[in-house]
């Protein structure tokens, strides 16, 4: 960088240098760290603060690929098939995820159907299909032009999916209304099991850190030609 009065000039080809290499920042202490590759199933830390910046997952995109496949076949049967039967003087009613939602329609609480629907049956199928798409793409190696904006949309949507939270809500009635009458558990209670645990296992196996650097390899640099304002070449 050289100084003529009270104008800065940049020669372009320190520019490109300083445009072509990837940085990190802290997100603790808002270090600016020049980026680095690890090996895999190491740690990166902040030299600063000591903060994790990013974890090098092993074998993350085989895993990641396995469990959104199992979780996307295990996401009819949890939301389609008898969840709960509930038999108590002489009644005898079957209910399924999405009669769930319907009900709770019906009965004039579509704030709450909305909020049932958006974060136990639609997030947790869109993570996991986009997911799915982004190891499909790591494993096969190809370069979507949808790979960036579905990476940033898996940052945006992984904190709304709850199927935790509604599992424990079915424990709670089947222990509340276990004394009113006699509850049986349907096949569709054990694949919501399997599939909550499918989604975890596929949110914790992603490396979001090696779908931004498949991206970075992938990237072309820019080129700097000629002079502009602010640059002298």
């Amino acid at each position: 960088m050289s100084f003529s009065g009270k104008e800065n000039f940049i020669s372009a080809a320190s520019f490109a240098e300083q445009a072509s290499q990837r940085m990190l920042v802290c997100h603790d202490c808002d270090l600016l760290i020049p980026g680095c590759d690890i090996a895999e199933g190491r740690v990166a830390k902040c030299p600063r603060c000591k903060a994790v910046l990013f974890r090098h997952k092993k074998n993350s995109v085989n895993r990641t690929l396995a469990y959104s496949i199992s979780g996307l076949m295990l996401y009819l049967p949890a939301n389609l098939l008898p969840l709960l039967s509930f038999e108590a003087m002489g009644g005898h009613t079957i209910n399924a995820m999405y009669k769930g939602v319907k009900v709770l329609w019906s009965q004039g609480y579509w704030w709450m159907a909305f909020l049932v629907f958006l974060c136990s049956m639609l997030m947790p199928l869109i993570e996991l299909l986009i997911l799915f798409f982004i190891a499909l793409n790591l494993k096969l190696r190809r370069r979507s032009k949808l790979l960036a904006p579905f990476a940033k949309l898996a940052h945006l949507i992984s904190q709304w999916g709850m199927l935790d939270v509604y599992l424990l809500g079915i424990l709670v009635a089947i222990i509340k209304m276990g004394d009113i009458g006699d509850i049986l558990v349907g096949p569709a209670l054990w694949a919501y099991v399997a599939l909550m645990g499918c989604s975890i296992a596929t949110a914790v196996s992603y490396d979001e850190h090696e779908v931004w650097q498949y991206l970075d390899a992938a990237r072309p640099l820019a080129r700097v030609q000629g002079s502009t304002t602010g640059l002298d070449s």
